[in-house]
Order: C-alpha cells, then structure tokens, then sequence
C-alpha cells in the first residue's frame, strides 16, 4: 500500500513539474490604429525564407528563440478591379485629410469677405 502511494505521489509531482514547463511558442498581435487601410504583415525567418502572410488582425504565433523579419505591406485596392473598395478607402481618406483643408480655407474665405 505504501508503495502505491509513493508511486501515485511521485507521478503526481511529476505531471506538476511537466505542466509547468514554459511554452515553447509566442503569440503576437500586430495592430495599426492610425492605418487607413488594411495591411498585410509579411514575415520571413532569420534566414529570408517565408513563413507567412497575416494581417494586422490576425494572431501570429511564432516559435520561441527565433529570430523573424516583419514586413508592413499596404493592401491597395485598383479602381477597375474592385471599385467599391477603391471607394470606401479614397472616403476615409477624403473624410480625414480634406474635410480640415476645406473648413480651413471657408474660415479664410469668411475672414476676407468680412474685412470688405
């Protein structure tokens, strides 16, 4: 009997000291929140082989001790092709850089219509 508890003791111990054995992978999130667009995130191993493509919302797990090379690269939508998206994203950044562009230049406009 004390054999069985000893043995059943030691396997426990044993499975503890297994699961606590740090993982051997890293999990990543790349985001961009001043993007326009969507990006792809290219990653290539230390060596310059690819490993995979990924977006900036997707989960990227990478192995641990490991060195990677990380590429932004800009999705860009042609007009032709897709003109929806073309759309959508010549909007935004309408909505973002002009809309200041405009308003400033209605205030100069009324400044100069009311020194008249």
């Amino acid at each position: 009997m004390k054999k069985q508890v000893l043995l059943l003791t030691i396997t426990t111990l044993l499975l503890i000291v297994v699961m606590m054995i740090p993982a051997s992978a890293q999990t990543i999130q790349i985001a961009s929140p001043n993007a326009l667009s969507q990006q792809d995130v290219l990653v290539y191993n230390y060596n310059g082989t690819f490993y995979g493509r990924y977006n900036t919302t997707s989960l990227i797990t990478l192995a641990d001790n490991t060195s990677y090379i990380f590429t932004l690269k800009p999705q860009y939508a042609n007009p032709l092709d897709d003109p929806v998206t073309w759309l959508q994203t010549s909007f935004s950044y309408v909505s973002t850089y002009a809309t200041p562009l405009i308003i400033i230049i209605f205030l100069i406009g009324l400044l100069y219509l009311g020194r008249k």
